[in-house]
């Protein structure tokens, strides 16, 4: 596949160097008729300006919306898409050791209460 990007943003694609100069002929005479261009200008910027189409590596897959948002595609924020952190946030962990630590102090000092 054959591809040519013209000036004004219109994206041209074709299987062949041939095809592609008949669609860059008539894009030209249909949107840019003051240009004027021979056959022979036409088909000198197919050659200069055309490149080969790289092939989309993920065409045919089926990307979950939620990955592809994560991407960068799917219409939706990436914000709305990342997962839950797995691990408690530093405040509680340190809430639980204090908690953890209130409740050895108070068993020791049952502890003490129990051995008098």
């Amino acid at each position: 596949m054959r591809v040519l990007d013209c000036d004004c943003g219109q994206h041209l694609e074709a299987a062949d160097d041939q095809k592609l100069f008949d669609k860059a002929r008539e894009h030209l005479n249909r949107d840019h008729p003051e240009m004027r261009l021979s056959a022979e200008r036409i088909r000198e910027i197919v050659t200069e300006k055309a490149y080969d189409k790289k092939p989309d590596l993920l065409a045919g897959i089926d990307i979950p919306p939620r990955a592809a948002a994560f991407m960068g595609g799917g219409g939706m924020s990436t914000s709305s898409t990342r997962p839950e952190p797995r691990q408690k946030p530093q405040e509680s962990v340190q809430a639980d050791e204090e908690q953890e630590e209130k409740k050895g102090l108070v068993d020791k000092i049952k502890d003490k209460l129990t051995d008098q």
